[in-house]
């Protein structure tokens, strides 16, 4: 049998292909009840949804258990859960696109966690956020912005307002 002759970089292409995969998969399924649901890369509208929900979350946090801290909330787990039950079937919902009295009745909270897991495997959101970070960097560079920044409040003068004229 002859054998199949890949140029190195082919192997190297065909190898990272199978590791992305493997370790960022494009998407998973999961039954919720009867449905099977496909959870995959969000689109736009869903993602605006998504932290649409999320916000509402940590602002009925914030407002319930005004003592939680924010930069260490996995310690209060108890006032996450407590608010959470009332925001995960709407994310949920806005995400799938099922209905959110299915979702309820169908949903347990081991298949809340594998959701909200996978969601965030598949879509590699820290991964997003590291490479807008540096796209942000870059095109800071790239644009001079700290200069342009200068420029522009020197224009507009100590009080803030237009700089004089010199004419």
């Amino acid at each position: 049998m002859p054998e199949q002759d890949l140029a190195p970089e082919s192997m190297v292409d065909a190898m990272a292909a199978v590791e992305d995969e493997t370790f960022f998969p494009t998407e998973h399924t999961m039954k919720i009840g009867d449905k099977v649901i496909q959870i995959r890369a969000l689109a736009l509208g869903q993602f605006r949804k998504m932290v649409d929900e999320i916000g509402k979350f940590f602002m009925a946090l914030a407002l319930s258990s005004p003592d939680v801290e924010l930069d260490a909330i996995g310690t209060h787990l108890d006032s996450m859960l407590m608010v959470g039950a009332n925001h995960v079937t709407p994310f949920i919902s806005a995400l799938t696109g099922i209905e959110e009295e299915y979702i309820d009745e169908h949903m347990t909270i081991r298949d809340v966690a594998q959701f909200v897991r996978l969601t965030l495997q598949v879509n590699d959101l820290p991964g997003i956020i590291e490479d807008f970070s540096l796209a942000a960097r870059l095109a800071g560079k790239q644009l001079k912005l700290p200069a342009l920044l200068s420029q522009i409040q020197e224009q507009a003068g100590p009080d803030g307002g237009a700089a004089p004229s010199t004419s």
